[in-house]
């Protein structure tokens, strides 16, 4: 996976005086994704060395990160919609020769890509409609952000189920055989930790019912700045 910055991105860091401060602003054009932004921040900053924090776009404070318990993604094989899911990081900046500071973000949130796909005649050409997420423990909620990550559990607002809008009233196609990224790879923000996980797959067919296939997964350790792929063949017994 790569990650880019998008427009609202912004960052927050400590400076001289001691108060946070967020980005006043940036050169990152709407409606683009770029690897590499330019940022500019009020306040003071003299230190060799000062900490960054990204909350996701949509942060109030730096040290508080909400991974939603409600994502949309409007499109397949596309992680636009992380910024306001949940993805965060934080990184050490460090001052140049002309002045500025320079730093490359280390992601602190965990990352699933699903490869959903069929070779079940009677889901073929039917849609994917959401993707649930249930977990034996938190998954989502507010928590909070340090240099060294996000804490353990939620400090508000703890949710063991994440759901993972896919494509609005239309979903995404689900017409492959094989994993096919620019069909319908989805992608999802959860929590860091070791996870019991049970997949919902909700599909509609053509002629308008609707069911879920679901998928169990072992207990893992799904590590921060880790994209994990999850792969399924949707299948019905019957």
């Amino acid at each position: 996976g790569r990650f880019y910055w998008t427009f609202p991105d912004q960052i927050w860091a400590i400076g001289d005086i001691g108060t946070p401060r967020v980005s006043s602003s940036n050169n990152i054009a709407a409606n683009t994704q770029t690897a590499t932004a330019t940022f500019y921040l009020p306040s003071s900053y003299t230190a060799n060395q000062h900490t960054i924090y990204y909350a996701g776009s949509n942060a109030t404070a730096y040290n508080r990160v909400i991974i939603q318990k409600e994502q949309t993604q409007a499109s397949p094989n596309t992680a636009t919609h992380f910024g306001e899911s949940g993805d965060c990081g934080t990184a050490t900046a460090t001052k140049q020769s002309n002045g500025e500071y320079e730093f490359v973000l280390t992601h602190k949130a965990s990352y699933l890509c699903f490869w959903p796909r069929t070779s079940n005649t009677t889901l073929q050409n039917a849609r994917l409609m959401k993707i649930e997420v249930i977990a034996d423990g938190a998954i989502a909620g507010m928590y909070e952000l340090s240099a060294t990550g996000l804490s353990n559990a939620p400090v508000q607002s703890a949710s063991s189920v994440i759901t993972l809008n896919t494509g609005g009233t239309t979903g995404f196609a689900l017409t492959n055989t094989i994993p096919d990224a620019t069909t319908n790879a989805a992608f999802m923000v959860i929590a860091p930790g070791t996870h019991t996980l049970s997949i919902n797959y909700w599909i509609k067919l053509q002629d308008g019912r609707e069911g879920t296939v679901v998928q169990a997964l072992d207990t893992k350790a799904f590590a921060a700045n880790t994209l994990y792929d999850i792969n399924c063949d949707l299948t019905i017994p019957n």
